[in-house]
């Protein structure tokens, strides 16, 4: 059984998704799905802006979803799976908590 408390330690210490997998014996994609699901950061996630996915698509998002557009009507008009849209209100729910943590 996965211990997410471990994970999340860890992960505050500042160890790579690919550390964690290293001494759990996990893949760091299965790392990564564990800390998305259970919104566990380090302290470096937010270090650098996304490539992929700039603050104009997060605002995007946002602005949608305040207007009662649901995930799957978003990822229509975005062009984007739904669960790409959950995953990144999920990271901007996360980076915002830290940031008024700060």
């Amino acid at each position: 059984m996965i211990d997410m408390c471990e994970i999340e330690q860890m992960r505050e210490r500042g160890l790579s998704l690919a550390q964690i997998g290293n001494k759990l014996g996990l893949h760091p994609n299965t790392v990564q799905y564990y800390c998305h699901e259970h919104g566990i950061v380090g302290p470096n996630d937010f270090a650098r802006p996304s490539k992929k996915y700039p603050p104009e698509v997060d605002a995007k998002i946002i602005e949608y979803r305040e207007q009662g557009v649901s995930f799957e009507q978003i990822s229509r008009i975005m062009d984007m799976p739904p669960t790409t849209v959950r995953n990144r209100m999920r990271t901007v729910a996360r980076h915002q908590m830290l940031v008024e943590a700060a």
